[in-house]
């Protein structure tokens, strides 16, 4: 349970925000007249606010887990998870075919591929937190 704490409020944040800065500024470093585009700065920005608000839900999650023992911590944490993560694929796929409609064929394979390993991750832990006994004698209902 630690290393789960620990990926929400220290490790899924840090990579979530290395990603980004690493598909941003690749972008920018290949096609620097993105800086100055309308679309791509609303995309950037858009991406930016999903990215943060995911991450906020992570580690506002894991310190309600660290400071209240009960069952509900852990059913808020099963709904953060959902929500931080396949939430935040579909919200970044809406922005994406938004802000550039035309692309929308390339994104929906690469969504598919995000939405599919999220659901595998959050299905993974999803299972451990309501299966396993150490979860439930830590968190009592």
């Amino acid at each position: 349970m630690a290393f789960f704490i620990l990926g929400l409020i220290v490790l899924s944040p840090i990579a979530a925000l290395n990603s980004y800065n690493s598909e941003v500024g690749s972008a920018t470093e290949r096609y620097p007249q993105l800086q100055n585009d309308a679309q791509w700065i609303a995309f950037a920005s858009g991406a930016w606010w999903i990215m943060a608000v995911a991450s906020v839900i992570k580690v506002l999650t894991g310190i309600k887990l660290i400071v209240d023992k009960r069952k509900s911590s852990v059913m808020l944490a099963v709904a953060a998870l959902w929500v931080s993560g396949l939430g935040a694929v579909i919200a970044q796929y809406v922005l994406i075919t938004s802000v550039y409609p035309k692309e929308s064929g390339d994104i929906i394979n690469e969504q598919a591929g995000a939405a599919v390993a999220t659901v595998i991750t959050a299905g993974i832990w999803t299972a451990y937190l309501l299966k396993s006994k150490r979860v439930k004698n830590t968190y009592p209902g």
